[in-house]
């Protein structure tokens, strides 16, 4: 029999699926993807179902799933769909990476975990880092791998309520103390005595000013992903990469974060489309980013 195609099935609750997603999964070997948008979980099950059955248990070894959505508990509604209607020998890859939250913290927590331990000799564990509009995907996800790799999270958001929910599903899967939820108004408190800070925005949202950061003694590291200005930091731009944004604490811009993001997400795909099985989630990410990371 001929060699069987590549392909990546993409199951996602949003809209339109992401061009960029698209991109990537081509990028990283697939010969054709298959994108759904809209997709509710109750939908997913003849999805997958069609998908296996298809091609037989050889041919699904060529076979590989990505699941988005508008949120990280979106994506995992989808995720648990597919999973129920996986058995041996009908069982395919599956990656997780909702709005690009689990390559993008990994990326982020990446970076932080180098900057500490390469440039200050000091163990990520330990740290307290401060996490705004941790409430969203990439911050949920940020404080998340932070909170297992032993950092203590402070997560700020203008919805209170989702900070509140972040911080309570990392205590209830770690030691409760491990997240703490702020509101915004709160940010100079919640900033106090974090080494690193970490603005995950939307665009053009300036969060965090910089008479507040001249007032932190303990902070020593600063990321943003926000590209456009106003930035999400003030006085960290998008050209940082761990250079001083003020005397003693250093910024990470988002064109390095970004940069190691995609470089991430191009070998997690990859990576998913070449395995017969399993799963592909933010540990999986970390773990290649760390491969990665320049600094």
């Amino acid at each position: 029999m001929e060699d069987r195609k590549k392909i990546f099935l993409f199951l996602t609750g949003e809209k339109h699926p992401s061009p960029f997603d698209i991109f990537v999964m081509y990028d990283a070997g697939a010969d054709a993807v298959l994108s759904y948008g809209n997709v509710l979980p109750e939908e997913v099950p003849k999805l997958v179902i069609d998908t296996l059955f298809s091609r037989g248990p050889k041919g699904i070894k060529n076979t590989a799933i990505l699941i988005g959505g508008n949120t990280v508990d979106e994506g995992k509604k989808l995720l648990e769909e597919v999973k129920k209607k996986m058995f041996p020998p009908f069982e395919v890859s599956v990656a997780f990476d909702p709005r690009g939250a689990c390559t993008t913290g990994a990326a982020i927590v990446a970076l932080i975990k180098r900057f500490f331990e390469a440039r200050l000799k000091e163990l990520l564990s330990g740290k307290r880092a401060t996490v705004l509009a941790g409430g969203g995907n990439i911050g949920s996800m940020t404080s998340y791998l932070l909170a297992h790799h032993g950092v203590k999270v402070n997560i700020v958001d203008i919805d209170f309520k989702k900070a509140e929910q972040v911080a309570a599903s990392i205590n209830s899967e770690l030691n409760d103390g491990m997240a703490f939820a702020f509101e915004l108004k709160y940010i100079e408190d919640a900033c106090l005595d974090s080494e690193v800070i970490i603005s995950t925005g939307p665009p053009g949202v300036e969060i965090l000013k910089l008479e507040i950061l001249k007032k932190l003694k303990n902070c020593k590291l600063l990321l943003d992903t926000n590209p456009v200005p106003p930035y999400g930091i003030e006085g960290l731009t998008p050209n940082h990469v761990a250079n001083e944004v003020i005397q003693g604490v250093y910024g990470i811009g988002s064109k390095a974060i970004g940069a190691l993001k995609l470089k991430t997400e191009r070998i997690f795909l990859k990576r998913t489309l070449e395995a017969p099985k399993g799963f592909f989630g933010p540990f999986e990410a970390f773990e290649i980013a760390c491969s990665l990371s320049p600094l």
